[in-house]
């Protein structure tokens, strides 16, 4: 009986998923957008191929290796949100008084300046997270 439940339950769990993926394919009427230029599903083709293949290389390498691969990756991926996120806020801080910005366009600001610091918090720990581990 709790093997039934156990498989019931799996495939509910992966059913599930693939019946709302279809829903969403219908919904938002998907066949016409790839229909009117194929070459955007192709392009979203290669994206998942070219994915995959470098995903397969990443497990291949020895575990020094892709240490190092994520340090670069997660380095340069944080300093370029970080330095991204400079200049957006120095170039928002420099706009002239005259221009009337209003509440709501303060708040939106605000909003975009702490997702981006949030973004490039999050990427910073993953760096620090990944340069303190030790590798044996």
């Amino acid at each position: 009986m709790k093997k039934f439940v156990a498989i019931v339950l799996f495939a509910l769990f992966v059913i599930l998923p693939v019946i709302n993926i279809v829903q969403e394919f219908i919904a938002n009427d998907t066949m016409h957008y790839f229909r009117e230029q194929p070459s955007r599903l192709l392009l979203v083709a290669a994206i998942g191929i070219a994915g995959g293949l470098v995903a397969f290389m990443m497990c291949r390498l020895s575990s020094r290796r892709q240490r190092q691969i994520k340090l670069l990756t997660l380095g340069v991926t944080a300093s370029f949100v970080t330095v991204t996120g400079g200049c957006f806020t120095i170039l928002l801080a420099g706009l002239p008084p005259q221009i009337d910005l209003g509440i709501s366009k303060i708040r939106m600001i605000l909003t975009v300046v702490l997702c981006v610091v949030a973004v490039a918090g999050v990427l910073w720990f993953e760096f620090y997270q990944v340069f303190k581990k030790r590798l044996f």
